[in-house]
């Protein structure tokens, strides 16, 4: 029957059309714009701003890891860092539900316990 090709073309556009979310891969081991100063983010944040949304959308990194050494990257580079006192459940969900964290990419490990 032949090869199967997988091609998923990007579709930015939903960040816009969709409501309920709290995040999205706003970094990750691949060119992405929609972060880009005046871009989607920016025009999702704002809708927010002005009560259009009833949420801010937050942005978290994601690796799209599948081995390592693969696209010379390791797992643990695109980390998602929480802002939290003590490494609970409720306290991981309760930083990523008030943006209380930042999406980061660097050289793994980032930074001792």
């Amino acid at each position: 029957m032949g090869p199967i090709f997988l091609d998923t073309q990007p579709y930015p556009n939903v960040l816009e059309e969709s409501k309920g979310y709290t995040g999205f891969a706003a970094l990750y081991g691949d060119n992405i714009t929609v972060t880009e100063p005046g871009n989607m983010w920016d025009r999702v944040l704002l809708a927010y701003c002005e009560g259009k949304r009833d949420r801010p959308v937050w942005g978290i990194s994601t690796a799209d890891f599948h081995k390592e050494g693969e696209a010379g990257e390791r797992l643990g580079n695109f980390p998602t860092a929480f802002l939290v006192h003590r490494r609970t459940k409720k306290e991981i969900l309760g930083a990523l539900k008030n943006g209380k964290m930042y999406a980061c990419r660097g050289n793994y490990p980032q930074a001792a316990n």
